[in-house]
C-alpha cells in the first residue's frame, strides 16, 4: 500500500499546479489527494494544506456552499491535529 508516498506524490502535483497558477488542475489534485488520504484514514498532515486550497478555490470559483464545506472540514482537521498532537500522536505529525 504506498499510501503516505502517494498522498506526499499528489500534494507535491496540486503545489505545483498552484505555483504555475493552474488552479483547476491545483483543484483536482487536491481533490484526488483528499479521497486518496480518506481512504487511508485521514491521517496525514496534508489534509490541512488540501482543505485550505480548496475552501479558496471555491470562494474564487464563487462556489459559497463547497467552500463552507471545506471550511468547516478545514476546522475539523486542524482541530484534530492540535489534539494529537496534545497526546503524542507521531501519525499526524510531520
Amino acid at each position: 500500500d504506498p499510501g503516505p508516498a502517494a498522498a506526499d506524490d499528489l500534494a507535491r502535483l496540486a503545489e505545483l499546479y498552484e505555483r504555475k497558477g493552474d488552479s483547476q488542475r491545483a483543484y483536482e489534485y487536491h481533490s484526488k489527494n483528499l479521497r486518496r488520504l480518506d481512504a487511508d484514514g485521514g491521517s496525514h498532515p496534508e489534509v490541512v494544506n488540501a482543505l485550505r486550497f480548496l475552501a479558496q478555490h471555491a470562494v474564487a470559483a464563487g462556489l459559497p456552499a463547497e467552500a463552507e464545506g471545506a471550511l468547516v472540514l478545514l476546522g475539523v482537521a486542524v482541530l484534530l491535529v492540535h489534539l494529537r498532537q496534545k497526546v503524542g500522536d507521531k501519525s499526524f505529525q510531520n
